[in-house]
């Protein structure tokens, strides 16, 4: 018996602990800490009336830091319209598939990072006097919604709608093939009336 329980310990002691990953959601001064960023602001604060920036990013990935330090530049003129979500992805299993499930719901076919997310636009990748500005553009357009219209991705997944162009592509998909049918229906009953 003591041999029994000898073995149980040192099963326990020498095999490394495996534990399941949960997301890890940093808000945007987290964010900052971990990206070593020092805020451009000291009176940051989060509220329900900003607008969540989801942010799909790895430690080292120069694009993602580059678009943390966009946020960071931005965050004097932003800082009472803006909050973020940050899922480090390198080191976090669970945080990327949570990446894949929201590339996959945009349909975006690379998982690569960033993948940032404001409202419904979706920007794979960064590169400054391009990414930047439409970004600006997103969060000022998400901001002059209400908080309650605003689109959530994680929200849309849970109830399973589709963000709006993507309805836009079912129904021609869907549209196609009876615009197809009717014509073919009714060339076919001129061609019958003919004869």
């Amino acid at each position: 018996m003591k041999k029994i329980i000898a073995m149980l310990i040192a099963c326990i002691l020498f095999t490394p602990c495996m534990t399941y990953a949960a997301s890890q959601a940093r808000d945007l001064l987290e964010t900052f800490e971990v990206a070593s960023i020092e805020p451009s602001v000291d009176d940051y604060k989060e509220n329900k009336e900003q607008v969540v920036i989801y942010m799909f990013w790895a430690d080292y990935c120069e694009h993602c830091h580059d678009a943390l330090e966009f946020l960071n530049e931005i965050l004097p003129e932003y800082k009472d319209k803006i909050k973020l979500r940050s899922y480090e992805v390198s080191n976090n299993t669970y945080n990327a598939t949570i990446h894949k499930k929201v590339a996959s719901w945009f349909e975006i076919t690379k998982t690569g990072v960033p993948l940032i997310v404001i409202g419904e636009s979706t920007f794979y990748g960064f590169q400054r006097n391009d990414t930047d500005e439409k970004m600006k553009l997103a969060i000022d357009d998400v901001y002059s919604q209400t908080p309650e219209e605003r689109y959530d991705v994680f929200e849309e997944i849970e109830k399973g709608k589709q963000p709006e162009e993507k309805k836009k592509n079912i129904l021609l998909i869907l549209l196609i093939p009876l615009v197809i049918v009717s014509i073919g229906a009714y060339v076919f009953i001129k061609f019958k009336k003919t004869k």
